[in-house]
């Protein structure tokens, strides 16, 4: 398993443990975790490297005073019709009022 994760420096526990089994299936193999432990200790894991968190937003990205003063654009996500067509819906909505100005499916989200 350290000679196949050598030649394959992407792979984890889990997907050479598979490949393993499926090269070999007459050998009982660990389990992915107690792989995990021997490339750990082979010293072919490296740790992940850290990611900074952002904090949410908290406030609106525009103050609206009047009606029509701000519009929001969003995707709304998407779902499937009766026909099994996906369905994804740009929505158009005032910021004062909230009121929804247009709902309108488009084909892709790009």
């Amino acid at each position: 398993m350290v000679k196949l994760r050598r030649a394959h420096p992407a792979w984890g526990p889990r997907k050479l443990k598979a490949r393993l089994e499926m090269n070999h299936p007459d050998v009982a193999w660990p389990a992915a975790s107690t792989i995990g432990d021997i490339l750990k200790r082979e010293g072919l894991v490296h740790p992940r490297r850290f990611r900074r968190r952002v904090p949410p937003m908290t406030t609106p990205f525009a103050d609206a005073h009047a009606p029509n003063d701000v519009w929001c654009i969003d995707f709304k996500g998407w779902w499937r019709t009766g026909d099994g067509k996906r369905c994804e819906p740009l929505t158009v909505s005032d910021a004062m009022r909230r009121y929804l100005l247009v709902c309108q499916p488009v084909a892709r989200t790009r």
